[in-house]
């Protein structure tokens, strides 16, 4: 990116965070099962190509994917450098508008 680099060590000041809910950006199981099937809405599965086909279950009880759901691993969405970064924002969009993803549409990632 460019960015100078430095190997000093900052000194920061200890902090106190209290984080805040924003019950707006969680999705309960019950909000997802209304969702499925409805043409405003997109299921978008970011985890990985195993975890989608219910290959690897990561200790869930079970595997695969929400049925009409759309895959784009996590991994697509950043640069294969050294150092990821994600990618330009209209690559990203155009990525996204061809999955079906769209403004229009609520999009429910998992």
């Amino acid at each position: 990116e460019g960015r100078s680099i430095t190997r000093q060590v900052p000194r920061v000041a200890r902090a106190a965070f209290t984080p805040q809910v924003d019950p707006n950006l969680i999705c309960t199981l019950d909000y997802a099962r209304s969702c499925v099937g409805k043409k405003d809405a997109i299921f978008l599965d970011v985890r990985s190509d195993g975890e989608w086909t219910g290959e690897n279950r990561r200790s869930n009880k079970r595997g695969g994917h929400v049925p009409g759901a759309v895959h784009l691993e996590w991994l697509n969405f950043v640069t294969d450098d050294d150092v990821r970064v994600f990618k330009p924002a209209s690559a990203l969009r155009a990525m996204l508008e061809g999955a079906g993803a769209s403004p229009e549409r609520e999009v429910i990632t998992y």
